[in-house]
């Protein structure tokens, strides 16, 4: 269950993450989306996660709606920040001359991207592939810790 759940809250970050900073990166646009992703990284993953089963509880009736789905929501938000992060930065690190070198010999805009900036960056996407799947295990962790003391109390 807890797997399925990483997994899934990894494949829809990376989905809206990856794509994303590639853009940024590559267009130029839209930068103040990266810094505006690191400062949303401060923000408290319990206290986030409260506030959302909180909104969520009084508006379903299931507890697939009152306690999964904002669980979910909660972890892709926390997990596209490093996501973002990191392929903007690889991108960024790509030489100018690789990228003026493979303009040269007729690369598109596609496979300049999918053929030279996205390998050379890759590492750093990695990287933040790796901080986001820290980052949502603590969490899950955090919140399964938070949720057994809760249910023992009662």
């Amino acid at each position: 269950m807890v797997g399925d759940l990483l997994g899934s809250v990894g494949a829809i970050a990376a989905a809206i993450g990856i794509p994303l900073g590639t853009w940024i990166a590559h267009s130029g646009r839209g930068r103040w989306l990266v810094t505006a992703a690191n400062a949303a990284r401060a923000v408290p993953s319990l206290g986030l996660l409260f506030v959302a089963s909180m909104w969520a509880g009084s508006r379903f009736s299931s507890d697939l709606g009152a306690y999964i789905a904002p669980s979910i929501v909660v972890l892709v938000i926390l997990a596209i920040p490093p996501l973002l992060a990191g392929t903007y930065a690889g991108l960024q690190a790509v030489p100018r001359e690789v990228v003026h070198a493979a303009r040269a010999n007729g690369h598109s805009t596609g496979q300049l991207i999918g053929q030279v900036e996205l390998p050379i960056a890759l590492p750093m996407a990695v990287g933040g592939l790796r901080s986001a799947t820290l980052q949502v295990i603590a969490t899950t962790s955090a919140q399964y810790a938070a949720a057994r003391v809760a249910s023992s109390a009662c």
